[in-house]
Parts: C-alpha cells; sequence; structure tokens
C-alpha cells in the first residue's frame, strides 16, 4: 500500500474539515520522515484515516523507527508539532517500546504522535493511511482487528499531566452530541481519581512541605525504619544489633551537598525526600536519594505535592531512580515527572554500575 502524495493526504484532512493548522503540521512530518535514516514508516490512524473526520478530531500519528532512536525522532517531532500555539502536552518514554507525546492547541485542534520501537509489539488495524512508507513496512504491521473505540478507553492512564487531554476529549464527544459517552467516561474518570487519589483534599488535610530542620531528624531516624521496612521485601537488608535498619543521615543534617525534606499534614509528619548529588546517569544535578509517604497519605496529594516541593527546591538536573520490582514506584514517578517536566524526560533502564533500575532524567530551570 504505497503512500500517497502529500498533496493528496491533505486533500484527504481538507474533506473532511479538519483544522487548517494540521496541514502544515502533516508537512512537516512527512519531510521529516523522508530526511530522517531511521524512520521505517509514518501512518495516519483514527477518525481521519476512517473517513470521518471533523474539525475537532485528533491528527493521530503512529511512526515506526529503527535503531533504537525513537526518542530522538520524538523530539525531532515536537519541533514540527509543537510551539507557542500549544495550549497543552505531555508524554511519556518507555525505552525500548514507544515515545509519545499528545498536544492541545489554542484553536482546540490537537495532535496525538507516537514513535514506536520498530520491534514494538503494537499493531495496526485497517483502516490506516501511510504517510511515509517507502518500503512496504507498515503492512507487516497490520492485524484483522477492529480499532479499539472510545467506549473502551480506560481513564486517567497518565495520571494528572493527562487530565487536560481526557477533558477536552470529553468536550468533544459533548459537542458532537455524544453526551451519554461523555457522562459515562467523567463518571468513570471520577472513580479513577478517588481510587488513586487524584481528589483534591481539603485545607486540614493539604500536605505542608518544607526543608527538613533539625528538630526534624530525630523522626526522620524514625520514619527511615518504617521505610526500609516497607521496601524490605525487594532490597536485601537486616536489622542490626539494636533491631534497626540504620541510615547515616549526618551529611543531609549539614546541608552543604545533600539535604532532607518533609511533608507535614495538619502537624503530623506524613513523608519525607533525601536528595543528593547526582551520580548514576550523571555528575551534575541531583539524586533523589530516598522518597518516602506514609501509607495513611498514599492516596491523597501528598506525594506529589513533596515531589514537586523537591524538585523546585533544587532546579537543574535531575534523576530519579526505582528498583525493578517496585512498579508501583516506576508508575508514581513516571506521571509526577512527567507533570512537572512536561513530558518532557527520559528514562532508561541499568543493569550494570553502582545502581541498577529504572532511572528518568529531566531538567527543570528555576522559577522565574
Amino acid at each position: 500500500m504505497p503512500h500517497e502524495p502529500l498533496s493528496a493526504l491533505q486533500s484527504r484532512l481538507v474533506a473532511q474539515g479538519a483544522a487548517a493548522s494540521h496541514l502544515p503540521r502533516l508537512a512537516g512530518l512527512r519531510e521529516l520522515c523522508e530526511r530522517s535514516p531511521h524512520c521505517l514508516g509514518l501512518a495516519l490512524v483514527g477518525s481521519f484515516a476512517q473517513g470521518r473526520g471533523d474539525r475537532i478530531s485528533d491528527l493521530d500519528l503512529a511512526a515506526f523507527v529503527a535503531d533504537d532512536r525513537e526518542t530522538e525522532f520524538l523530539a525531532q517531532a515536537d519541533a514540527v508539532l509543537g510551539g507557542p500555539e500549544v495550549l497543552n502536552v505531555y508524554g511519556q518514554v518507555r525505552p525500548g517500546q514507544v515515545a509519545f507525546r499528545k498536544y492541545v492547541y489554542l484553536d482546540f485542534s490537537s495532535c496525538e504522535f507516537h514513535a514506536f520501537h520498530h520491534g514494538t509489539p503494537f499493531r495496526l488495524r485497517r483502516p490506516f493511511v501511510p504517510v511515509w512508507d517507502p518500503n512496504d513496512f507498515l503492512a507487516r504491521l497490520v492485524v484483522d482487528e477492529a480499532p479499539p473505540g472510545h467506549e473502551t478507553f480506560e481513564p486517567y492512564p497518565h495520571g494528572d499531566e493527562g487530565l487536560v487531554w481526557e477533558l477536552v476529549d470529553c468536550i468533544k464527544w459533548l459537542q458532537r452530541g455524544r453526551t451519554p459517552l461523555a457522562k459515562s467516561y467523567l463518571a468513570r474518570l471520577g472513580q479513577a481519581l478517588d481510587t488513586v487519589g487524584g481528589a483534591s483534599v481539603d485545607a486540614a488535610t493539604s500536605p505542608e512541605c518544607r526543608p527538613a530542620r533539625p528538630e526534624d531528624f530525630p523522626a526522620l531516624q524514625r520514619m527511615l525504619e518504617l521505610y526500609q521496612h516497607d521496601i524490605s521485601d525487594m532490597y536485601d537488608q537486616d536489622l542490626d544489633e539494636r533491631g534497626e535498619y540504620g541510615y547515616d543521615l549526618h551529611r543531609h543534617l549539614e546541608g552543604q551537598t545533600s539535604f532532607a525534606h518533609v511533608a507535614m499534614v495538619g502537624g503530623h509528619y506524613a513523608g519525607f525526600a533525601l536528595v543528593g548529588p547526582a551520580f548514576v546517569t550523571q555528575t551534575e544535578g541531583w539524586w533523589m536519594e530516598q522518597f518516602f509517604v506514609l501509607r495513611k497519605y498514599r492516596r491523597g496529594h501528598v506525594g506529589a505535592a513533596l515531589a514537586r516541593h523537591v524538585f523546585e527546591s533544587h532546579p537543574g538536573a535531575w534523576e530519579v531512580g526505582q528498583m525493578p520490582a517496585n512498579l508501583p514506584a516506576q508508575a508514581f514517578w513516571r506521571k509526577v515527572i512527567g507533570r512537572v517536566s512536561e513530558g518532557r524526560y527520559t528514562e532508561s533502564r541499568l543493569t550494570e554500575g553502582r545502581w541498577k533500575g529504572v532511572v528518568q532524567r529531566f531538567r527543570l530551570d528555576p522559577a522565574k
């Protein structure tokens, strides 16, 4: 199925009433594919591929990239899709799988762009439209299955950073007269927010996050014992002769190169964070040494609030790591870092060196 001339692709969008701003985006991505040695194919999927798009339909595109360059290719695509006309953007990088961003623009158009690793298990469902496919790569990915419907979408898949996108989807459905779909999704979204702690908290339970003071360190030492017990099924460590795990906080108390922060809720300790110099993948910036929120407060915004406070207290380059088996922590940090960095972070899995596990890297500039 050879790809069409660019003019034919753009005419396809125009015939469906697509936003005029989609035309240069499609042209820019086609030109990127033509000059990239790593792009194997680019497919238009979704409503426009099905011939039922409209003025507010997403420009939904899937690129397939060789040589482990999907993150690099996404960054190049962002030069086409980003800019001052963007109202909201978020994304995620899953090394060896996919890098994606979702854009909402000021003219109420939107674009969803995925750069898949060429060995991805993702499969194309008909109908799709080849935007760039010089060697018929896309044909290898086709399966005879119906494309997923909006009714099957799971709410809150990327946490708070994806909420604007989800709410814009609901506005689109309402505008098209699909009120039952929008109401059903909003109801499920509300349930998801309650389940994962996305619901807002009142002033009495709103966390106060601040640098640790000298008088906080006895409580910090005790919370570290709780934290180390919490991860004892993933991290091999034994108690000492006093029945304690132990953790040296002297350098954090000195506050020269390492720092401690606490979260308080209603005057009670709710969690802590320890920060040290970066050392895992870089020597510039900061490393999230330890991070802990008491179980009672894990369904609220305490963790996210504490993380943001710490990042903003120490601007610059960051690396945050999670143990390979700690999947809840990996999901939490992807959501938090995705929001703080507006999706501009990378993730890698380290199997050798001083620290082994999943690491996210990003940069946070000082507040202006």
